[in-house]
């Protein structure tokens, strides 16, 4: 028979695993829900590999990425004279882009502004959701 303080001490191991539990469920369905964001609004147009681009760039490791000078993939004029001009993509600028990419570009690039990006995501929580699983992915690590 096990004595009290074995039996306290289970209870206790028990119940902080339980918690554990729940809160690394908890972050996994958000992840889930954040990358479903993402693959909802970009990934028609960009992949997460490293060097593998469609209509838009990879972005791979975009966080801290100077704009248009991705290695392999043909930046437009404005994404290349917006980098030029001190552009690096990180959360705020993401945000501010991912509202209204005409409207960004032209704020860091002379006229006409070209952008051939279609898709403007105007809830500020969708856009905060995409940048987080962006930042997530690359603090993994590797592949994203």
């Amino acid at each position: 028979m096990q004595r009290p303080e074995h039996i306290h001490l289970n209870l206790r191991t028990t119940a902080a695993c339980t918690i554990l539990l729940v809160a690394f469920a908890s972050i996994a369905h958000a992840q889930s829900a954040d990358e479903g964001r993402f693959q909802n609004n970009c990934a028609m147009c960009h992949s997460l590999s490293e060097g593998t681009h469609r209509m838009g760039p990879s972005l791979f490791r975009i966080i801290g990425r100077t704009a248009g000078t991705i290695s392999g993939f043909p930046s437009s004029a404005s994404y290349i004279e917006a980098g030029r001009n001190g552009v690096v993509w990180n959360a705020e600028a993401l945000d501010v882009f991912l509202a209204s990419p005409p409207r960004f570009l032209g704020q860091h690039a002379s006229p006409p502004v070209t952008n051939r990006m279609s898709i403007l995501i105007q809830n500020a929580e969708t856009r905060e959701r995409i940048i987080k699983f962006l930042i997530h992915r690359q603090n993994e690590g590797g592949e994203q």
